[in-house]
C-alpha cells in the first residue's frame, strides 16, 4: 500500500467521494505557466482544450508547409527536366532496351563461337 494514499482506508467498494473531488478540481480555475504560450489562468478543461487547438494549428501550419516544399521540388525538378532535355522515364526504358540487346547479343555470340569450335573440331 502506498504511504501517501488515504482514500478508502475502510476499504469500500467505491470512491464517490474521491470522484466528486476530482470532478469539483476540474472545474476550478488554475494559473498555467506562460511559457506554453496558452492562456495562464483558466479550468483544467478549458486549458486542455486551447492545448488541442494549439496543437492543431501547428499540425495544420506544419502541413501546409510541407505541401509548399513539395511543390516547389516537383516544379523545380520538372523545370531541370525541360531545361536539360531528359526523360528519366524515357532515359530508363531506353536502357533497359539496350541491356536486353547485350544479353541477345552475347548469346547469339556465344553461339556462334560454339558453332566453330565444332567445325574446327570436326575439320582436324
Amino acid at each position: 500500500m502506498i504511504a501517501d494514499y488515504v482514500y478508502n482506508t475502510d476499504g469500500t467498494a467505491s470512491f464517490t467521494g474521491r470522484i466528486d473531488e476530482l470532478l469539483e478540481r476540474m472545474g476550478a480555475s488554475y494559473v498555467f505557466d506562460g511559457a506554453a504560450k496558452l492562456t495562464t489562468g483558466a479550468t483544467l478543461a478549458d486549458y486542455s482544450s486551447a492545448s488541442a487547438g494549439w496543437l492543431e494549428e501547428t499540425r495544420k501550419v506544419a502541413d501546409q508547409g510541407y505541401e509548399y516544399q513539395s511543390t516547389l521540388y516537383q516544379r523545380s525538378f520538372e523545370a531541370y527536366t525541360r531545361m536539360t532535355g531528359v526523360n528519366l522515364d524515357e532515359e530508363l526504358s531506353l536502357m533497359l532496351e539496350l541491356e536486353r540487346s547485350f544479353q541477345t547479343s552475347s548469346k547469339l555470340i556465344s553461339v556462334v563461337d560454339t558453332m566453330f569450335n565444332a567445325l574446327i573440331g570436326a575439320i582436324r
